[in-house]
C-alpha cells in the first residue's frame, strides 16, 4: 500500500523521527530497532525515501519528498538503561504510524515519556542490596555472605550516587565502585570468620557488569550492524577493565 499523505512539513517529520530515535538510543535500545522505528515514522508521513543511519553515539536521518531533501544529525552524549522508556517510545511510534497525529501532539507525548519519574535513590540502593545478596547465594555463599553482600551492595550504590553527582567519568565511577566493594568484602571476610570473600565480592560486582550493553552488542552483530556491535563491545570491555582494575587495586594492596 502507498504511504498515507500528510500535510506535516518535511522539517517537522524529520525533527519528530530524529527526536524519537535519539531518545531510544539514549535509553539503550538496539540499533536495528532505532533505525527501523525512525524509518517507519518517516515513511508513514509520506516521505519518498528515508535513510536512517545510527550507531551508539549518533543518529543521522535523510528524508526525500517531492524533490526536497533534508538531513538531520543528533549526537548521543550519554547512554543510560531505561527499558520502560524504550518500550513506551516504541509503542508511541506504532501509534504514530497508525494514526498520523500532528507534530505538537507527538512532541507532547515524547515530553511526557521523558518526564516519567526514574527510580528514586532509595529504591536504587535497595535494588543494589537485593541483587548483591541474591547473587551471593547464587555463587554458593552462606547466609552470612548474603547479608554481607547486601550491606556492601547498598554501600557501593551510595558511593556511585555521590560520584554521579560529582560528574565522574563512567570508567572511574565503575573502578571506584569496584574498589569500595572489594575493600569492604575483604574487611567483612577478615573481621568475621563466617564470611567468605569470593561469593560476597562476586555477588556485589554483578551489579556493575554491563549485561544490557553486551546483549545489545550481540543483537547488533546478528543484525549485521557490525560497527555498532563493535562499539558496544568495546564499551563492555572497558567497563570490565574498570571492574578488574578497581578490584585488583584492593586485592593486591598490602
Amino acid at each position: 500500500m502507498p504511504a498515507k499523505k500528510s500535510p506535516m512539513s518535511l522539517e517537522k517529520i524529520l525533527d519528530a523521527s530524529s527526536r524519537i530515535g535519539y531518545l531510544m538510543l539514549s535509553y539503550g535500545a538496539e540499533i536495528s530497532r532505532v533505525e527501523d522505528t525512525a524509518r517507519r515514522i518517516c515513511m508513514a508521513y509520506g516521505a519518498d525515501e528515508a535513510h536512517v543511519f545510527a550507531i551508539s553515539s549518533s543518529i543521522v536521518i535523510t528524508l526525500v519528498r517531492s524533490g526536497e531533501t533534508l538531513t538531520q544529525t543528533r549526537r548521543v552524549t550519554a547512554i543510560t538503561t531505561n527499558l520502560d522508556r524504550v518500550d513506551r517510545l516504541n509503542h508511541l511510534s506504532r501509534m504514530i504510524c497508525e494514526t498520523l497525529p500532528e507534530y505538537d501532539e507527538i512532541m507532547a507525548s515524547v515530553n511526557e515519556i521523558e518526564r516519567r519519574p526514574l527510580y528514586s535513590s532509595v529504591v536504587s540502593v535497595f535494588a543494589y542490596a537485593l541483587i548483591s545478596g541474591a547473587f551471593a547465594i547464587f555463587f554458593s555463599g552462606s547466609v552470612w555472605d548474603m547479608l554481607s553482600a547486601t550491606v556492601i551492595g547498598a554501600s557501593i550504590r551510595l558511593v556511585m550516587l555521590l560520584l554521579e553527582y560529582l560528574k565522574a567519568a563512567p570508567f572511574f565511577l565503575t573502578a571506584a565502585a569496584a574498589s569500595v566493594a572489594t575493600g569492604l568484602a575483604r574487611l567483612f571476610s577478615t573481621g568475621f570468620g563466617a564470611v567468605m570473600l569470593e561469593p560476597t565480592l562476586l555477588g556485589v560486582l554483578m551489579n556493575l557488569v554491563p549485561g544490557v550493553a553486551l546483549t545489545n552488542s550481540m543483537r547488533d552483530f546478528i543484525a549485521t550492524d557490525y560497527m555498532s556491535g563493535v562499539g558496544r563491545l568495546v564499551e563492555c570491555f572497558f567497563t570490565g577493565a574498570a571492574i578488574a582494575l578497581g578490584a585488583a587495586f584492593v586485592l593486591f594492596w598490602r
